[in-house]
């Protein structure tokens, strides 16, 4: 069977001029030969949008890929020509969530989505919530072209920090990949938190693998944390911590305020005992 570069060279899809071949490659090799469901979002083609037969590379790759695989592609146009033996092809926007519904009803659970459709971080990030319940336990979820998370123009922000864009979102699945780590009082796992072991990524592509993230902290107690434990047993003895620290104390002294807060100190000292 041909490899991954191979295919991708004989049905030219710009997924090698972006350097996402061998990334896909080690990502999907290991479910080549299962009978995978793939969806993709975006099938190509929009340099002719007049054309329903123009676009198409990736979705041939992926059934050449996946020899027992069925592959189905999502687009805003009418891209229906597109579609052949194995490959299905829908008509629809990636932020209609009766569309999304009805394509996982129709072709779910999936074992693959990839995103490869706007690019706009609002769209990512709305199609990436709708969509991840429909994976399969050991799913896989990839983001194509994530360079406009920083491109204002695509919707992302100069800021690295910007909280609405995909590389945030990225981010915050990272950190909550040690949700059992937290210590925030309330705080239960979502479902994505629970569902998503690993994080992937290279030069503007990015991988959520699925499995079971539910492996409880050696230290931390299990979730949710009342208020009342959390500020009796987490809050306060880092206050007092603070507090005992020599520049708080002698700031303290410089302000007249050290009695008082030894007194304060005292209150939750007890309070943490």
């Amino acid at each position: 069977m041909e490899d991954l570069a191979t295919l991708a060279e004989l049905h030219g899809t710009d997924k090698r001029d972006h350097g996402y071949i061998p990334f896909y490659d080690s990502l999907f090799s290991p479910k080549r030969h299962e009978s995978v469901t793939l969806l993709e979002i975006g099938v190509g083609g929009f340099s002719d949008p007049e054309d329903p037969s123009a676009g198409g590379e990736s979705l041939r790759l992926w059934r050449d890929f996946f020899p027992g695989g069925t592959i189905v592609g999502l687009d805003v146009l009418d891209k229906r020509a597109v579609a052949e033996e194995r490959v299905h092809v829908v008509q629809g926007s990636q932020v209609d969530p009766r569309c999304l519904e009805r394509l996982a009803c129709q072709y779910g659970p999936f074992d693959i989505v990839i995103d490869d459709g706007s690019h706009v971080p609002a769209h990512v990030r709305f199609t990436f919530d709708a969509l991840l319940p429909h994976l399969k336990p050991d799913g896989i979820y990839v983001i194509e072209d994530t360079q406009t998370s920083y491109w204002p123009e695509w919707g992302g922000a100069f800021r690295l920090n910007a909280r609405r864009t995909s590389m945030a979102m990225v981010k915050q699945r990272l950190d909550h990949l040690n949700h059992a780590e937290f210590k925030r009082p309330g705080f239960v796992p979502s479902d994505a938190d629970r569902r998503i072991v690993e994080i992937r990524a290279r030069h503007n592509i990015v991988a959520f693998v699925c499995g079971s993230n539910d492996r409880p902290s050696r230290l931390n107690r299990s979730h949710p944390v009342p208020t009342r434990s959390w500020l009796r047993e987490e809050l306060a003895p880092v206050a007092v911590q603070r507090l005992r620290h020599p520049v708080v104390l002698s700031a303290l002294d410089k302000a007249g305020a050290r009695g008082g807060a030894r007194w304060v100190r005292r209150r939750l000292f007890g309070w943490v005992s």
